[in-house]
């Protein structure tokens, strides 16, 4: 087996519930995260940034904070010289170019849709998610009570990647606040 097939345990796997779905939010742990690091040297930006587009099929521009998606994966660029490679099969990274890490276990994936995620989200992160100011296809470090989160605006829902290590207390924190304990 390859070792990118490993299954992945949740951090969730012993938390009630597994999943909300109200009239205004549902949130959903989305297992099996596959997300690759690419860092690079300041140097080497345009040849990566490239070599990643081409990989997940997007001809379109990558600017910073920003992501694109392809069919079967999602470049998101988290820093100046930083990317996120959601799914598909990672880029090999030479050396020379920069540094590859799979950071998918250290990683929950929350995503949260309904139509009042916005107002949610909005209570508890220091940055406006109206839709002019944080568009879709923006990505965005920022943080729930303390802990840093990643956060992206795709088509159809919002996707918080949480640190392992703090995925329970998030996840109860916004289970209590949607059902509004």
């Amino acid at each position: 087996m390859d070792n990118l097939d490993l299954l992945r345990d949740s951090a969730l796997a012993n938390v009630a519930p597994t999943a909300i779905e109200t009239d205004e939010v549902n949130l959903n742990e989305v297992s099996n995260l596959r997300l690759f690091q690419v860092a690079v040297w300041p140097e080497s930006i345009v040849a990566v940034r490239k070599k990643l587009l081409e990989q997940v099929g997007v001809a379109s521009a990558l600017g910073q904070g920003f992501a694109v998606e392809g069919d079967t994966a999602a470049i998101l660029s988290v820093e100046p010289l930083k990317f996120w490679q959601y799914g598909g099969v990672p880029l090999t990274v030479i050396p020379s170019e920069g540094a590859f890490l799979d950071i998918s276990h250290s990683r929950t994936h929350l995503r949260l849709t309904g139509p009042g995620t916005t107002n949610l989200l909005n209570k508890h992160m220091s940055i406006d998610l109206r839709p002019e100011y944080f568009p879709v296809g923006r990505v965005a470090s920022t943080g729930i009570h303390h802990v840093g989160v990643t956060l992206w605006r795709n088509e159809d829902c919002f996707n918080l990647f949480v640190p392992r290590a703090f995925a329970v207390a998030i996840w109860q924190i916004l289970i209590a606040i949607i059902v509004g304990k």
